[in-house]
């Protein structure tokens, strides 16, 4: 790890750190294998990701504060599978206000967001943009058993492009067919659970597009949260 200076960049190249207390500036570059768990806000106005576990119960960025990190946007660019980020049960539901980009791979890679297993829903506030047709995004918690830990896509101004959108365990709230970014987007379903407040979770009155696919791969819940929702491309 190298501080150069708390106004200019913080690199962390290898290993698992820890950053709690006082607040840290300038730019964050997260390379290597390792996690690094953002305990405290912070006042970066910049962050990339390059590297970390793929893990269900470890990520390369580990929010424990939903202002970690900082104003600035996040952008990923790792080229093999990662959890980029794990939000520790000590953040709480909250909102990540972060615009983050996802990585551009030509080949197949997964980006996994993961949530903890308690009863706890993460927005994504920013604008989710990047990725490409080879790219994952993956939602997950870090339970075999407890799989109500939530994302919640909400930004309508996301442009993010995925080969899917796969729900392995907890889920996916969803506001609107735009929150999930290009049209072209497919959700694949796969929780292996029946548990209420899991699965697909659709937020209002969604109209999903035509375009969109919806693909079961296994037991699932959709929920409509008692509001008229409409399903307009393929459900298989």
């Amino acid at each position: 790890m190298s501080n150069q200076s708390d106004s200019l960049l913080t690199k962390v190249y290898s290993g698992s750190y820890t950053f709690a207390g006082g607040s840290i500036g300038g730019v964050l570059e997260k390379n290597g294998g390792g996690s690094l768990t953002l305990s405290s806000a912070n006042a970066f106005t910049f962050g990339s990701v390059r590297g970390g576990p793929n893990s269900q119960d470890a990520g390369a960025l580990q929010i424990g504060n939903f202002a970690a990190l900082g104003s600035g946007p996040l952008s990923f660019g790792h080229v093999a599978g990662i959890t980029g980020i794990y939000f520790l049960p000590s953040a709480g539901s909250g909102t990540l206000p972060n615009d983050i980009s996802l990585p551009s791979p030509t080949h197949a890679i997964t980006t996994r967001l993961l949530t903890d297993q308690t009863n706890l829903t993460v927005t994504l506030g920013g604008i989710l943009s990047g990725g490409s047709a080879t790219h994952e995004l993956l939602i997950d918690n870090d339970s075999s058993s407890n799989d109500i830990g939530k994302i919640r896509l909400s930004n309508s101004a996301n442009t993010f492009t995925s080969s899917r959108v796969r729900i392995n365990r907890g889920g996916l709230v969803v506001t609107s067919d735009a929150a999930l970014g290009n049209l072209a987007n497919d959700l694949n379903l796969d929780v292996t659970s029946d548990l209420a407040n899991s699965g697909l979770v659709l937020e209002g009155s969604v109209n999903l597009g035509a375009d969109r696919s919806v693909i079961i791969s296994s037991q699932t819940v959709i929920d409509t949260q008692d509001t008229p929702d409409v399903v307009s491309g393929p459900l298989t």
